[in-house]
């Protein structure tokens, strides 16, 4: 199934691809050349996992311990940029990996700066 997904992403960008992208020796290509794929895949990509992990924070902050959340956002981080190593264009990893900031780090700020001071005050080091 990965190879199919593989296979799927890069007929996205095959669509935009101008002779002088298929000749370049190296993989860098022009904005122009993913318009398609920025269009009908990255822009719903980015959506639908901001969605996901907008929940996934909510539920996993509540459930667990506040180390264990920040472990847990550490390898989602890891996770989305292997996954885009893996499967898609290289032009995603900003965006991506920002995405996933906003939704596990940013807004939950006043919360960590929170559990923070009581971890602090309790002197638990972890």
């Amino acid at each position: 199934m990965p190879h199919l997904i593989g296979q799927v992403i890069n007929s996205y960008i095959s669509v935009d691809l101008t002779d002088a992208d298929i000749n370049n020796s190296n993989k860098y290509m022009t904005s122009s050349s993913l318009t398609t794929y920025k269009e009908w895949f990255e822009k719903q990509f980015i959506e639908e996992t901001q969605t996901y992990y907008s929940l996934e924070s909510d539920n996993y902050f509540n459930d667990n311990s506040f180390s264990s959340y920040i472990r847990k956002a550490n390898n989602r981080l890891e996770e989305e940029e292997d996954r885009v190593k893996k499967y898609l264009n290289q032009s995603t990893l900003k965006i991506l990996l920002r995405t996933v900031e906003k939704q596990l780090i940013e807004k939950r700020l006043d919360d960590f700066y929170e559990q923070a001071n009581g971890l602090v005050e309790n002197e638990k080091i972890e």
